[in-house]
């Protein structure tokens, strides 16, 4: 089954209620929608991958490769809702830079898995070894992004429960 990443993001560091549609896109990027690639974990950080079915604007950012820092809010919500770092990590930055090629896109787009692509394999030799978690999501989720303070609250809790 296809997933689709909805994005959102909250900065209520006081309050769990977290993001509703009319908030969609981030805080430090502009996209809307992704096409869930799998949950990915390196050392002590878990990245959702997905490729981006629209943006705000232009769309100027169908196709690349949007890579955050996720984690769960509690098991019952993990089928629908990810939470994610809203202070982008340099690894994500890396890893996004690094999928988001055009060789990448095509490789995708002939039913390649992203963890067989060239440049994943390449992540490897930065140092960002990426191993595929075993997520399982309905055919829509919601990707929120919270604030540092509170994704570590909320990181530190799930550690030990799940991979991720």
């Amino acid at each position: 089954m296809n997933t689709t990443a909805e994005f959102g993001y909250n900065t209520d560091l006081e309050h769990d209620n977290f993001t509703t549609s009319e908030r969609l896109g981030t805080k430090y990027n502009f996209n809307i929608n992704g096409k869930v690639l799998g949950v990915f974990s390196s050392k002590d950080q878990c990245f959702l991958l997905s490729q981006v079915t629209s943006s705000f604007g232009d769309d100027c950012m169908v196709g690349t490769i949007d890579a955050r820092e996720v984690t769960i809010r509690d098991e019952e919500s993990s089928f629908s809702l990810l939470l994610s770092n809203n202070e982008l990590s340099a690894e994500a930055m890396q890893i996004s830079m690094m999928l988001s090629g055009k060789d990448t896109s095509e490789e995708l787009s002939a039913g390649i898995p992203i963890e067989q692509t060239t440049r994943f394999e390449n992540l490897a030799k930065l140092g960002i070894a990426l191993e595929r978690q075993d997520m399982r999501f309905g055919e829509r989720m919601l990707v929120c992004g919270i604030e540092k303070a509170k994704f570590d609250k909320y990181k530190a809790a799930t550690m030990g429960s799940k991979k991720i």
